[in-house]
């Protein structure tokens, strides 16, 4: 088992919590972690996507929890939703931290039920695919390390291998697809689709979809607009749907983990949820079979590598905040003439660093204008601007008395 770095915030969270929700899209390798996690601490392990289990605790939530002592993992927990409120219960009224650990592949605050009955009880982490320094065992976590300006310490020069990088986009970073030919990846992201992700779309909106077919075009309809502005009037009008009815679709598809969205960053808080929002895949691989595109189209670097590049260092840079001990928030910045910014981040003392993504290997300050104008309205709380380029060496431009440093995205897988 390729070891999780989010392995020792969940055993601090089981330290000091009693109950604990490991959430994440479907085939992160929940279930492997929380095995092994309950392994390690002698907890028992259920799963519900077993229909014996399932059946034994939908009947009776109660009996089944009295033959199934805690301390417990169970697996899938949203498929019985009604044991939460036993489980509320007993963490109420027994001591001790640890009890439950829990796994959901759908976001278990979207049920209000849920919701009210886990609030101020429990800790919640997301486990994301695979990260790069999972695979390379590499103990720095990037965040950190941009705010600190450590990050030369281990990024100097990197060939840029773009036949790997292609290929890296098209397989994404679920655990399987990584160990597939093309073949078969493209066949397993069509089956996640259509029996993983419809089920518990179906599953969530406690209604059966009489057109599997709309939600399946509208994730495609998604993949168009990846590490874009979102445009839910555009969606609706190709699934004609009415736009709140599109708007409701894309938020169970949140929900499911299979799309992120990403707030812009304002000083008034009103406005970032009024604000359009940039939407990403939570994984490229997905995005990239449900554009229809292959490792050769990826390799002429057109608008979707691109789009595919920007997603997956979205992706490496929330993957990494949820391993860090410190706490961050994440957004992107457009200003009123339309100048952006790929990524900021903010620390818990309201500091700040931006980061932009070009797929070319020569950037210009012309191409810098949002990081300028970031920086003339926030420049005493940007501790440092950086943009991930597609040049091989590292190297810093000068926009008046700010430097912003060029990295090399190879650098990032």
């Amino acid at each position: 088992m390729i070891p999780r770095k989010i392995e020792s915030k969940l055993i601090k969270y089981l330290d000091n919590f009693k109950i604990v929700v490991v959430s994440g899209a479907r085939q992160t390798g929940k279930s492997t972690l929380v095995k092994y996690i309950a392994g390690k601490r002698g907890l028992n392990y259920v799963s519900f996507d077993t229909a014996k289990y399932r059946n034994l605790a939908s009947s009776d939530t109660e009996v089944f929890l009295k033959q199934q002592q805690p301390p417990i993992a169970i697996d899938e927990v949203q498929k019985v939703p009604q044991i939460i409120e036993e489980i509320k219960y007993i963490a109420d009224n027994s001591p001790g931290n640890g009890q439950f650990l829990l796994t959901g592949s759908v976001d278990l605050l979207a049920s209000p039920r849920i919701k009210e009955s886990l609030t101020g009880r429990v800790a919640f982490i997301e486990l994301f695919p695979f990260a790069t320094s999972e695979l390379k065992n590499r103990e720095y976590n990037l965040i950190d390390c941009l705010f600190d300006k450590t990050i030369f310490d281990w990024i100097s020069s990197y060939d840029i291998n773009i036949e790997k990088i292609a290929d890296t986009l098209w397989h994404g970073r679920f655990p399987v697809p990584m160990t597939l030919d093309r073949e078969m990846t493209f066949s397993w992201f069509e089956t996640y689709i259509r029996t993983r992700v419809l089920k518990d779309f179906n599953d969530l909106t406690q209604k059966s979809l009489h057109k599997a077919y709309t939600v399946e075009r509208l994730i495609e309809l998604l993949s168009y607009q990846t590490a874009s502005l979102l445009n839910v009037s555009n969606i609706a009008k190709d699934l004609k749907v009415h736009p709140m009815t599109a708007k409701n679709y894309i938020y169970y598809l949140e929900k499911l983990f299979i799309i992120k969205q990403l707030r812009p960053f304002y000083r008034n808080i009103g406005k970032q949820v009024t604000k359009k929002t940039k939407l990403y895949f939570i994984d490229t691989g997905l995005a990239a079979n449900m554009l229809g595109l292959s490792v050769e189209q990826l390799l002429e670097k057109g608008k979707a590598f691109g789009q595919l590049l920007e997603n997956f260092i979205y992706l490496e840079l929330i993957k990494e905040m949820s391993f860090s001990s410190q706490q961050y928030k994440i957004y992107y910045y457009r200003d009123d003439k339309a100048n952006e910014i790929d990524f900021i981040i903010k620390n818990r003392f309201g500091k700040f660093i931006a980061i932009e993504v070009k797929s070319k290997s020569v950037v210009k300050p012309a191409d810098l204008v949002g990081i300028k104008s970031f920086y003339n309205r926030y420049g005493k709380d940007l501790l440092y601007a950086y943009v991930f380029f597609g040049g091989s060496e590292v190297s810093a431009l000068k926009l008046g008395d700010l430097t912003v440093y060029l990295l090399p995205y190879a650098a990032l897988f």
